[in-house]
């Protein structure tokens, strides 16, 4: 069964790099000091946009104080920026009930003020909501209307942020064609973006999430590539997050080749980036990828304590998606060990989830691994029966080469990668030039430092074999005189 990658979605709208504390604490200072409310509501909504990165705490109290504010003084436009901000607040808690909640309260706000902007953006905030949920119909539809909104105001930030999200809601539901086409679409504008901080993020999650696609299409090196790149550019900008999302991404890719002890290494490493972040979400999905680790590797306890731990994460925050994939985990556990009926239990749930979310490359396995489990047990006639649905559903979300082709072709996918290729090759060469002069002046200290030794070493024989000739004429000479002054007989 394919491992769970790593999508990169972004969470928040209007969000650039997080302001330095003297300019939160002028914010904070200019709030006290106001004596116009409108200027202190949006001192005040400031603040709880530059601290939402940092204290969510601290950012939902400024939001509120606002709209304590607006009981007295009606400020529309305030009053919605403060919901909004509530909006992405609870995002982050992974509570997507009560942000859909503000956004709605906030969305109805921005369209009696008619600002087509502020709409894109709760829009896409409740599309990225219905896709935590795995509802991704849904999901798309506000998506979309986003997209329309950005596209006839012109914002290119609004708009590469939602082709992004709906990107991840096509791979979802394994519709690779158009979610490839979205990304590659974001890698092509927001080259063009004026914000370089929004620039570099959406380059970023782009690249990590073009590479999951061709992880999911079967063609590593090409994934490889742009989880090489996104990779670089989260090291560049000291981006912990999307760091650690490269770091997962790249150990599927070793997984699958089966080098186990480097896909470990790196879900080890991403797992104590985002435990540390209490990036709850990524972490369920290294839990899992490390859970396929260690039964690989025989560790069926091991295994079992990191899918376990998975699946809690997973139902905490309702991510069915994120179940559906746990459940046939835990099921593939069962069948390596030969417990054939409790797998069974397992892939039965994880049917049921998939289906009922439609996420298609996920039923596709699990369809594949009961018809396995069947035939493990010589019930032939169910596994030809879900035998048979896994090769539909299969060729039903095969993706053609002339649809690929043309869609690569358009966005001139291929001339990127091709670039990507030679900027990593061009760095491999680098690293092993350095290597290649380390080892150079190594050797050369090696042969100076030799040399010195023996020079050394022959200035102290010529010095010892000296001192010996030396003696020996003492010697001879001592014995000349004793044998000058012996008597006659």
């Amino acid at each position: 069964m394919s491992k769970f990658i790593s999508i990169l979605v972004g969470l928040l709208a209007l969000n650039g790099a997080v302001s330095a504390q003297n300019l939160i604490d002028s914010l904070e200072k200019a709030t006290k000091q106001a004596s116009n409310v409108s200027d202190k509501i949006n001192y005040l909504n400031e603040l709880a946009r530059l601290t939402i990165d940092e204290d969510l705490e601290k950012a939902e109290d400024y939001a509120r104080q606002v709209l304590q504010l607006i009981k007295k003084t009606p400020y529309p436009g305030g009053n919605a920026n403060a919901l909004q901000h509530l909006g992405n607040i609870y995002l982050q808690r992974n509570n997507y009930p009560r942000a859909e909640s503000f956004f709605e309260q906030a969305l109805k706000i921005y369209q009696e003020l008619d600002d087509k902007t502020r709409q894109g953006f709760i829009l896409s905030g409740i599309g990225l909501s219905k896709y935590y949920q795995s509802n991704f119909k849904k999901a798309l539809e506000y998506l979309i209307q986003a997209q329309k909104l950005f596209e006839s105001t012109k914002n290119n930030e609004g708009l590469v942020e939602t082709l992004s999200r709906i990107g991840i809601c096509h791979y979802a539901q394994a519709e690779y064609a158009p979610a490839l086409e979205a990304q590659l679409k974001v890698l092509k504008i927001s080259e063009n973006l004026q914000n370089a901080d929004s620039r570099f993020y959406n380059q970023l999650q782009a690249n990590l999430n073009v590479g999951a696609i061709y992880k999911q299409l079967d063609d590593s090196e090409k994934a490889l590539l742009y989880f090489e790149k996104a990779k670089q550019l989260a090291q560049q900008e000291q981006d912990e997050g999307s760091f650690a999302g490269a770091l997962t991404n790249i150990g599927t890719v070793y997984d699958d080749q089966g080098d186990l002890q480097k896909a470990k290494e790196n879900y080890e490493e991403a797992l104590i980036i985002f435990t540390n972040l209490e990036d709850v979400s990524s972490q369920s999905v290294v839990c899992n990828n490390l859970g396929d680790i260690y039964r690989k590797l025989g560790k069926y306890k091991e295994s079992l304590q990191y899918h376990l731990k998975s699946l809690k994460i997973k139902k905490e925050i309702g991510d069915q998606r994120g179940i559906a994939s746990s459940f046939s985990s835990i099921a593939l556990l069962y069948m390596t060990q030969e417990e054939h009926a409790q797998a069974l239990i397992y892939l039965q749930k994880a049917l049921q989830t998939s289906v009922k979310i439609k996420a298609d490359d996920i039923q596709k396995e699990v369809l594949k691994a009961m018809a396995d489990t069947y035939a493990a047990q010589e019930n032939y006639a169910s596994a030809y029966e879900y035998y048979k649905k896994y090769s539909e559903l299969k060729d039903s979300l095969a993706l053609s080469s002339s649809s690929m082709t043309e869609i690569l072709g358009q966005y001139g996918a291929d001339r990127r990668e091709l670039k990507l290729k030679l900027t990593q090759t061009e760095q491999k060469l680098e690293e092993s030039r350095q290597n290649a002069e380390r080892w150079y002046l190594y050797l050369i200290m090696v042969a100076i430092i030799g040399g010195i030794m023996a020079i050394s070493l022959g200035i102290n024989l010529v010095r010892k074999s000296s001192r010996l000739k030396n003696l020996q004429a003492r010697l001879k000479k001592e014995d000349d005189k004793s044998t000058v002054s012996k008597p006659t007989s």
